[in-house]
């Protein structure tokens, strides 16, 4: 669709259910609820939890290609020292970072007298795991894997001069970190159905999914307005479809 289209199946669509008996909103209104439902349709399939059939990303090939035009992916190798101990540091993840798909770390370590420098996994843990096992040989990270912990953007004693966000990075004994390779979704772009000068490129999202993301955002636009008829309606129940 274009945007004239989209702008056009938004509006025709809210009418339609509503009979015409519905406020009417402006272009920036629609606008918000357009972002609104996107924002929702990305996080509803990567976790897979609040879509129809529980689907989560990647887990058919059309959960997939709903969101291919988000995947990115980067090297990143400056760090500042970190909250738990000596062997963590702080890594700053890219300003359109939205979630992990997949995260490796290429660390150096000696073996047999020589520098080995390998790429190893990472896995994500939560205070609660770290305090458990941080002394227990069997799971602790070492020349094999790194932990991973969320952190905050930035810290009381040492403000992050910028937002964004950052993971913490947690080391095995005798390692030394090089780069931290993670692969993500980003943040889509805004929609906004009043730039005249982007007809097609409205939204980021594969083609597919613009259907998708209009009929959420008339649902919101109903809500809004307290029609209880979209809540009998079986016009998708506010869920995505696999």
């Amino acid at each position: 669709m274009t945007t004239t289209e989209f702008r056009d199946y938004v509006l025709v669509t809210y009418d339609s259910i509503s009979n015409f008996a519905a406020p009417g909103y402006e272009d920036a209104d629609i606008n918000l609820f357009l972002n609104a439902a996107q924002e929702d349709f990305v996080k509803s399939l990567y976790n897979g939890m609040s879509n129809l059939g529980r689907v989560g990303f990647e887990e058919t090939e059309k959960r997939s290609k709903d969101l291919s035009e988000l995947k990115r992916f980067a090297d990143i190798s400056g760090t500042t020292p970190g909250n738990h101990g000596s062997n963590s540091l702080f890594v700053q993840l890219p300003t359109e970072y939205l979630y992990t798909i997949n995260e490796e770390a290429t660390i150096s370590f000696t073996s047999c007298g020589e520098t080995v420098s390998e790429r190893v996994s990472v896995k994500p843990i939560r205070e609660d795991y770290y305090n458990a096992n941080r002394k227990n040989p069997y799971k602790r990270p070492d020349n094999t894997l790194v932990w991973r912990m969320d952190a905050s953007r930035t810290l009381d004693s040492a403000p992050v001069p910028d937002t964004t966000k950052r993971h913490e990075l947690i080391l095995g004994d005798n390692t030394t970190f090089n780069t931290y390779h993670v692969s993500y979704i980003k943040y889509p772009k805004e929609i906004d159905i009043t730039d005249a000068t982007n007809l097609t490129g409205f939204c980021e999202l594969d083609p597919s999914t613009h259907r998708q993301i209009a009929d959420m955002a008339v649902q919101y636009m109903l809500e809004a307005a307290r029609q209880p008829r979209f809540q009998t309606h079986v016009f998708k129940e506010s869920r995505v479809v696999e």
